[in-house]
Formats: structure tokens, sequence, C-alpha cells
């Protein structure tokens, strides 16, 4: 095995990079998701969570 980049088994080819995303107030929702998913190692996950910036007036 040369670190999972590049392999020559075929039966090892098939990774996929999976990108989830979710807008501000999402992040339980992406939590409960990953939580009830089961690690097949050939899947690798890309999570993206929009933050909602809150300004402050001074």
């Amino acid at each position: 095995m040369n670190g999972g980049w590049i392999s020559s088994d075929r039966r090892d080819s098939s990774r996929h990079v999976v990108g989830i995303g979710a807008s501000s107030g999402g992040l339980e929702a992406m939590l409960a998701m990953l939580a009830r998913m089961r690690p097949t190692g050939r899947l690798t996950y890309v999570a993206a969570q929009h933050w909602r910036v809150m300004a402050t007036m001074n």
C-alpha cells in the first residue's frame, strides 16, 4: 500500500470524496447525520459550515 493515494488493486480503487455543507444553524443536523454513518474506508468527508458574522457596534 502506498498511503492510499493510488492503488493498483482494483478492489481498492473505488474511493470517493463527499462534500457536505450547511448554512449557519445547520451544525446539529450535520453532526447527527455524520454520527449515523458507518465507516467503510472508501469515503472521505469534507464538511463546510457557513457561520453568520455578527457585527458589533461600539
